[in-house]
């Protein structure tokens, strides 16, 4: 087994031969005991592609305050709910014509971080870089925004399929 380093991000690798790497399970703690900062590794990434300048607006030390405020949120609901108020819907300023049986655009979404009791305009590359998220959990907020609707986190209430009939009646009423 080799140990690969990759702008901070640790993988493993199974075999020689293999050549996709793997994500390392181990805790931050585990790999780097020396180290004071975690979070580093996420804001390393520069985006020099980025028209808005967005990494430029802020400071190192802002960049870390903003990841540290998200993760002393406790449950992954108040996250949510903290990450959906930087997120901004609008609806679309000019329709164009598209294909006749295209899904056109309803909507356009804006990114903010809080910055000094203020809100700035981000891209979202730098938003989901600044508050270590992913793609996919941004979307789910997106969808959520725009069905008016408060996020839940429903992760271990789903019932077993062979669970017995009054079980299912009871831990539904329970939760």
């Amino acid at each position: 087994m080799a140990t690969i380093t990759n702008l901070g991000y640790h993988f493993l690798t199974v075999g020689a031969s293999s050549s996709t790497p793997q994500c390392d399970v181990r805790r931050p703690d585990a790999l780097f005991p020396n180290r004071q900062c975690f979070h580093e590794p996420l804001l390393k990434i520069y985006f020099q592609w980025c028209p808005m300048k967005c990494f430029n607006k802020l400071s190192s030390d802002e960049k870390i305050l903003i990841l540290n405020k998200l993760c002393q949120l406790e449950t992954k609901d108040e996250q949510d709910i903290y990450l959906q108020g930087f997120i901004e819907r609008r609806s679309v300023a000019r329709k164009r014509a598209r294909n006749p049986g295209g899904n056109s655009k309803s909507n356009t979404y804006f990114h903010f971080v809080p910055l000094n009791h203020q809100r700035v305009k981000v891209c979202l590359a730098a938003f989901l870089n600044l508050h270590a998220a992913r793609v996919k959990r941004v979307k789910r907020l997106k969808l959520l925004l725009e069905s008016n609707t408060t996020p839940c986190d429903n992760r271990g209430k789903s019932v077993k399929s062979n669970c017995l009939q009054n079980l299912k009646f009871d831990v539904f009423v329970n939760t």
